[in-house]
């Protein structure tokens, strides 16, 4: 599970994302939720993740970003091409499972995004 969350008991949270784990005991019947751990040191909205969790798209204070990672936190993030102003205000929503088609909106409605996939 994936969740931006305030943890600063009413004062302004941070803003950067973190992820929460569900831990389930089936013997006891019972679910808790661990203390969530900061994944992306930057302030991040309409976050999509790839498929396996490596990869990430989101909307940065400089627009949209991408971040990839080997383990728990995320590398430095780079700003993504806007080819045209298309990207300008993008929110994006998915990625194909191969992770050549962004999904977004725009205020001018909704859109697809691709690329050529990377056979190397």
């Amino acid at each position: 599970m994936i969740g931006r969350y305030d943890n600063s008991n009413g004062a302004p949270g941070d803003g950067k994302l973190h992820e929460i784990s569900i831990i389930t005991d089936l013997n006891n019947r019972t679910i808790a939720l661990s203390n969530g751990e900061r994944v992306l040191d930057e302030v991040a909205s309409h976050p999509v993740y790839s498929n396996d969790g490596l990869a990430i798209i989101y909307v940065g204070a400089a627009g949209l970003k991408y971040a990839t990672r080997t383990a728990k936190l995320f590398d430095v993030s780079q700003e993504l091409p806007r080819k045209g102003g298309i990207l300008t205000d993008a929110r994006p929503h998915s990625l194909s499972r191969d992770n050549c088609r962004l999904y977004f909106t725009t205020p001018n409605g909704a859109f697809v995004a691709s690329r050529t996939p990377n056979l190397f």
